[in-house]
């Protein structure tokens, strides 16, 4: 059970960082005059994501877990209309919605840390924990931050932590996976899971 969970963890990160560092380096490339069609692009997504979740919450079995996902789903959908009609205060909403995003990124990988790296006994599990924590820090000053009020200099800072978050994901694959079942402890505590 615990392998075919890493397993997903292992797929999840690979796509994560790719995506993550294609997003990072066009957000670094991309021209000023392309940034509004970027801007109505993103609360279409939001919505379209938002309808996948609602019709995912239709057709699939009614659990906690399902309920969460059907209200986030409600949420970026919220999100995603603000975005489109209120365009004008779109940096501000990109802004919380890139610091909300990192926060919530940075939270995964530190449980990642502790629920697979330390317990596989990783030299240097902490390192992922101290980056996460990092990566949590660096979505509080950006979600609270009132400084980024140019599109460019905001561009080029969600295009750094984006990389940055790419970094983290992968460190988090090579720290995750494999587990080196050597010591008699791990053995142990892979059994009772």
């Amino acid at each position: 059970m615990i392998f075919n969970a890493l397993d997903k963890i292992r797929r999840g990160a690979i796509l994560t960082m790719i995506l993550l560092f294609t997003l990072g380096i066009v957000l670094l490339l991309i021209p000023l005059e392309y940034v509004p069609t970027l801007i109505i692009v993103l609360g279409y997504a939001l919505l379209i994501f938002s309808m996948i979740l609602a019709l995912n919450f239709i057709s699939c079995n009614k659990s906690l877990i399902e309920f969460l996902k059907f209200v986030f789903g409600l949420a970026v959908g919220v999100v995603g209309v603000f975005v489109l009609v209120f365009r004008d205060n779109t940096l501000v909403i990109l802004t919380w919605l890139a610091g909300l995003g990192i926060i919530f990124y940075g939270l995964f990988t530190l449980v990642h840390s502790l629920t697979f790296a330390r317990r596989a006994r990783r030299k240097a599990w902490w390192v992922l924990t101290v980056l996460a924590v990092v990566t949590v820090a660096l979505g509080v000053v950006m979600f609270i931050n009132p400084w980024f009020v140019e599109t460019n200099m905001l561009m080029k800072v969600i295009a750094i932590a984006v990389l940055f978050m790419a970094l983290v994901s992968g460190l988090r694959l090579v720290l995750e996976w494999p587990i080196k079942l050597e010591d008699k402890e791990v053995k142990e505590d892979v059994k009772e899971s």
